[in-house]
Formats: structure tokens, C-alpha cells, sequence
């Protein structure tokens, strides 16, 4: 590892120390007074409620019934009747069903498949491998790659003492000039449309928003409260076949989503008790 990345880790490494907080994998702790620390997502989750995904009006729904009748292996052919004209062949049918097993996201749920996905790259970034890689996480490698932002650690613990609250950063990476890269992961089994992601309801908020009101936070953290300075942001959201990008622009002055820092300090006010 260059030098110039050493000393990177090191600054990740004392910003995460000096927050003095401890994940538990269900929840954060203070390190000394073993008492809870509220969580971001936690706090996001009730204050900007996400709409629900509206599927009749998006097409999500029956482009995602096309796709599982349509198969993976052969475009345009029906993955059944397509397996069906491989009996004569044992061996045409195991990489047919090694293919499918292959293309296809892991996990019972949108929840499960995300910790998979960043248990994976967990592994890998910290020099593990040799394991069958889900698709998003395949797509995601290939996205890096394409960007040259080169991985330095995942998970990355932070507390904010302004706002009260504790995270984990998904990913930190090093990118061509030696900056730091902060990435919010969002894998998905689906393959929602961008439109479909960034569109706000009157019932709440839209996904796009939330996320990177969350990505902001944490940019706070590592910026103002921890003095690591952070040459880009971005919420990046993988499916199995492809990546989008949403980058954090200019949040020194805009804050994110059109809100600014006093709007997202108001958030995490907590209830005066009485």
C-alpha cells in the first residue's frame, strides 16, 4: 500500500477511534458508558419517511415479471422452455443451472441481500476471496474499477457529537489523485428505473432523498467534526446488471437535497422531556 494511502487509513482509523463508539451488529454502544447510541438510518427512517413504491405507475412490476419469464441465459428465450430442449444434454443442463444460479441476487429480501453484499465486500477489501460473488456485488467491483477508486476500508464506525447519532460508513476509497472517496452502497434485487428511485409522493419522501441526506451526515462527520477532508461523495445504487451514481454536489453550500445544514440539524432535535 503507498504511503499516501497508509496515512489516509490512519486518519480513518483515529476519526472512527475518537468517536468512541462500538457496533454491535444490532445496534450502537458508547464504548464507555456501554449505554445506546441512536442510529442514523433509525433517526432518517422516522423523520423522512420514504414513499412507498408505487408500481403501477412506474412499469417496475411488470418489467420485473418479463425479466423471470425471459430467463437470463438466452435473451428473448423463456428460461423454462429453453431448459427444457437441454434434456438430451446432462452436461448443457448443469452450466445452464450454474448460469441462473449465478446471475441471480442471494438473500429472502431487499435487507438480507444488502448485509450479504457488504459482508462480501467486507471480505474482500480486507483480503479475503474465492467465494461464488453475488451479481451486485460483481457489479459494483466492475464500477470501482471503472472509476479507479481504488477500496481502503468498509464499515467504517463514526459518531457525531453535534447531532447525537452513530453510523457505519459503507465504503471509503482512494481514487486516481489520492483523495478520499465516500461511497452510501444501495444494492437492490430489483431493477428500478432511475426515475422510479428519484421520484418524491405526497406520502413522504423519495429513497434518493433520504439517502443522501444520510450520505451528507456522515460527510459532516468526517469533514467538520473530524477534520478529514473528503474529495467526493457519492450514493451509489448497484443492481445485477448495472450501476448508477448519485454524487453529493457541492455540500459545503447546498447541504444535500435542496436542504440546508440548520434543516438537517433539525432532525436530529431531540424532545425536550418533560
Amino acid at each position: 500500500m503507498p504511503a499516501s494511502a497508509r496515512l489516509l487509513s490512519a486518519e480513518l482509523t483515529a476519526a472512527s477511534a475518537r468517536g468512541g463508539v462500538q457496533f454491535t451488529g444490532t445496534r450502537f454502544i458508547d464504548a464507555q458508558t456501554r449505554r445506546t447510541v441512536r442510529g442514523l438510518t433509525t433517526v432518517l427512517h422516522r423523520q423522512l419517511p420514504v414513499a412507498p413504491h408505487n408500481t403501477a405507475t412506474c412499469g417496475c412490476a411488470a418489467r420485473g415479471a418479463d425479466q423471470r419469464r425471459r430467463g437470463v441465459t438466452q435473451p428473448g428465450v423463456r428460461s423454462r422452455k429453453y431448459r427444457r430442449s437441454l434434456v438430451g444434454s446432462a452436461s448443457a443442463l448443469r452450466a445452464f443451472d450454474h448460469a441462473l444460479k449465478q446471475s441471480r441476487c442471494r438473500g429472502r429480501g431487499e435487507r438480507e441481500h444488502g448485509t450479504l453484499v457488504d459482508e462480501q465486500l467486507q471480505r474482500i477489501v480486507s483480503g479475503g476471496g474465492g467465494e461464488q460473488l453475488d451479481p451486485c456485488t460483481v457489479t459494483l467491483l466492475a464500477f470501482l474499477r471503472a472509476r479507479k477508486w481504488r477500496p481502503l476500508c468498509t464499515q467504517l464506525v463514526m459518531r457525531s457529537r453535534d447531532w447525537n447519532f452513530a453510523t457505519a460508513a459503507d465504503l471509503l476509497c482512494r481514487d486516481a489523485a489520492g483523495g478520499l472517496v465516500l461511497v452510501e452502497l444501495k444494492s437492490t434485487r430489483r431493477e428500478h428505473s432511475s426515475s422510479c428511485y428519484t421520484a418524491a409522493a405526497a406520502a413522504g419522501t423519495s429513497a434518493h432523498t433520504q439517502h443522501l441526506v444520510q450520505l451528507y451526515c456522515m460527510w459532516r462527520v468526517l469533514t467538520r467534526e473530524c477534520g478529514v477532508p473528503v474529495a467526493h461523495s457519492a450514493v451509489v445504487r448497484v443492481n445485477r446488471a448495472r450501476a448508477h451514481c448519485y454524487p453529493l454536489v457541492e455540500p459545503e453550500r447546498l447541504g444535500a437535497a435542496g436542504m440546508s445544514d440548520a434543516d438537517i440539524a433539525r432532525l436530529f432535535a431531540q424532545p425536550k422531556r418533560v
